[in-house]
């Protein structure tokens, strides 16, 4: 039959071991800080090597930027300059309308002219000749209009822009100017823990178990009196 044995018991320092066990125990915490302050040391070294990616992301962000709106420019400058050659353009085709109908309306003032000078000075044989000749020359102006309006020289020059539908979707699609990935899947620092010495510093009973092999059993129950206290 196996005898009883109490907890105390166990807990017997062996002879020599005392300083043994604060050894090891200064030791693992020398350890510990030793570990510590690499894992300080590591983080700061983290902190200092993120401005580095940040300076960089930055700048790339910035040429990035800087590459679209110089593109967007060189797009922005050939469409410009298309339209001011298309209003050149127009605008020479309608000065030189201007300056025809100028002409025709000058002829026109003469003829005017002329026809009031017959009528004040003229005889009856040069009232009928001029008029002939009048209606000769009214004839050939009414023709020289009707040729600028039939030739399209009295159409209404607009101008339009219709932009690129890429240009749209782009503005409706992006919605970001990029992402950022981040991996913290690598470590710098590794922690290096030495073996632990300090194991069976306590005597055991003779032929007694292992403080880890006893099986527990009730010696006496305590009634105290209160519900819920145990």
């Amino acid at each position: 039959m196996q005898g009883n044995y109490f907890i105390e018991n166990f807990l017997t320092p062996s002879i020599g071991y005392q300083s043994v066990a604060l050894d090891n125990i200064e030791r693992d915490l020398k350890d510990l800080e030793i570990n510590i302050c690499f894992a300080l040391k590591d983080r700061n070294r983290n902190l200092t090597e993120l401005r580095d990616p940040k300076i960089m992301i930055g700048k790339q962000i910035k040429e990035k930027r800087q590459e679209i709106k110089t593109v967007l420019d060189h797009l922005e400058e050939v469409l410009l300059e298309k339209v001011s050659a298309m209003e050149n353009e127009y605008c020479l085709k309608i000065d030189e309308v201007i300056a025809k109908l100028e002409d025709e309306k000058k002829k026109v003032v003469e003829i005017q002219k002329d026809v009031e000078s017959v009528k004040m000075f003229a005889s009856n044989l040069q009232i009928f000749m001029g008029t002939k000749l009048f209606q000769e020359n009214v004839s050939t102006n009414k023709m020289n209009v009707q040729k600028l309006y039939d030739n399209g020289n009295l159409n209404n020059f607009t101008m339009e822009c219709t932009l690129n539908d890429k240009l749209e979707n782009l503005i409706k699609e992006i919605k970001t100017f990029g992402n950022i990935k981040n991996d913290d899947s690598k470590k710098h620092v590794s922690f290096s823990w030495k073996v632990d010495k300090s194991a069976q510093i306590f005597k055991s009973i003779s032929g007694a178990k292992m403080i880890e092999n006893i099986n527990v059993k009730l010696v006496r129950k305590i009634n105290v009196g209160r519900n819920g206290l145990t």
